[in-house]
């Protein structure tokens, strides 16, 4: 039994290094979905009375190639033109949460992203941050005729997943073990507008940018750079 279970961690840990896709576990990924999901009971408690709108998103994303600069003790800094992709609709997707009042213009958002790192220059052998590069905002907004513009700001939760010369980074680490950590700051800069279906439901459409400048550790290292992205979604909207 110990046996297979120790060859079962080195299969995993191939898989890992080969591919760079790691099998996330519930509590990872229910982690920071339950921070917001707490939101909502905690705004529904506080304003009785008050009406709630939840919008639940999903849709694409198109990320700019910008520098990334990586440090290793002992080794001279690693920089290039960094070129990442997103796989938005492959599981774990592409998502946002958004939670406020309906008559506020402020609103909470998670924002689930994936990042993974195309041609890796040596000696990085994979790099990624996904399960995920969690964006969560505060945001503000203000309508302008049928458009809603918005912005926000908040941090980013990563989930670092990197082999580098053969070394593979511990994620186990970070927050309560989960392997999820504060990478950075985000801003974020929209604009969107939705279609009454009822006086409950509603079809949101919304485009958007986002910039965060991030700093995410490898084994032996970090690695920063500044993902901007440019995201395209869609979804459904909820009063209650």
């Amino acid at each position: 039994m110990v046996q297979a279970s120790m060859a079962s961690l080195e299969q995993e840990n191939l898989n890992r290094a080969t591919t760079g896709v790691v099998i996330l576990t519930p509590m990872k990924h229910c982690f920071l979905l339950a921070l917001l999901i707490g939101a909502v009971f905690f705004v529904s408690d506080a304003t009785a009375g008050s009406r709630v709108q939840l919008e639940l998103l999903g849709g694409a994303v198109q990320n700019a190639g910008t520098p990334l600069t990586l440090k290793e003790r002992g080794q001279p800094d690693l920089e290039f033109t960094a070129s990442f992709r997103s796989e938005p609709f492959v599981s774990p997707i592409y998502y946002a949460i958004r939670i406020g009042l309906a008559d506020s213009p402020w609103r909470l958002e998670f924002n689930h992203h994936k990042l993974f790192l195309e041609h890796p220059p040596e000696p990085i052998d994979f790099f990624s941050v996904t399960h995920g590069f969690n964006i969560v905002t505060l945001q503000y907004t203000k309508q302008v005729k049928m458009i809603d513009l918005r912005v926000g700001a908040g941090p980013v939760f990563g989930h670092p997943e990197s082999t580098v010369r053969g070394r593979s980074y511990d994620q186990s680490r970070g927050i309560l073990g989960t392997g999820y950590r504060v990478i950075g700051p985000a801003l974020l800069l929209g604009a969107g507008t939705d279609f009454e279906l009822s006086e409950r439901f509603s079809l949101v459409g919304e485009g958007r940018s986002t910039v965060a400048p991030v700093h995410v550790p490898v084994n032996g290292g970090s690695a920063r750079f500044t993902n901007v992205a440019f995201h395209f979604l869609f979804g459904l909207g909820v009063r209650f």
